[in-house]
């Protein structure tokens, strides 16, 4: 792999975690989004995403902080989500952020799903949030966590493909994170870039 000035550059400053926030603004855009926009044997949208590998090179460490722990409609039935719901599992993410367990947090909630994107730190690791729960949980962990964001936000996983609400419902769950600061640079990053994407995707395959 030969290595230019730019990439010279980066690795130079990689230790400083503003300019990693910023090399991965600049990465998320180059992103590579190919759209199929057609409805295929019924209602199947596809998209894929290319990182170059440089990307994934550099920013590998700070990806792994990025986890996704929830549950869905794809592995609950709607009494099970409804009888975890009463147990207020945002009360446990919550917590960890009081304790600063975790870095930041985004809540992603509604009748299909409930779902924390999670910044970790040092003070515990994804395995140990999820037993805090009273259901098994589903986890995914780096570039799996964000690419399963932006097809949550293109509706990859909603009961009909590809509407429009779940990105309304991303976009609600962001600036509540906002508005109570228990985002990050990082996780605000991800969340642009995946309410962008739902727009772009949308566009793309009307």
């Amino acid at each position: 792999l030969l290595l230019g000035v730019s990439d010279f550059l980066y690795i130079l400053f990689a230790s400083f975690s503003t300019f990693r926030i910023i090399s991965l603004s600049l990465i998320f855009e180059s992103l590579i989004i190919k759209y199929l926009g057609k409805f295929l044997f019924g209602l199947h949208l596809i998209v894929t995403f290319d990182l170059p590998e440089c990307g994934c090179l550099y920013l590998s460490q700070d990806l792994e902080n990025i986890v996704v722990i929830g549950t869905s409609h794809e592995n609950l039935s709607l009494l099970e989500r409804e009888n975890f719901m009463r147990t207020r599992p945002k009360y446990i993410i919550e917590k960890l952020y009081a304790d600063k367990k975790i870095d930041a947090y985004i809540n992603l909630s509604t009748c299909l799903r409930t779902e924390f994107y999670i910044e970790l730190n040092s003070n515990i690791d994804a395995e140990k949030i999820k037993n805090l729960f009273s259901v098994d949980m589903i986890i995914k962990k780096g570039m799996e966590a964000i690419e399963y964001l932006f097809k949550v936000s293109c509706g990859f996983y909603s009961v009909i493909k590809g509407e429009d609400q779940i990105l309304a419902q991303v976009k609600g769950a962001y600036s509540e994170a906002l508005e109570n600061e228990h985002s990050s640079k990082f996780l605000n990053i991800i969340f642009n870039k995946a309410i962008e994407l739902g727009k772009k995707f949308r566009t793309k395959s009307m």
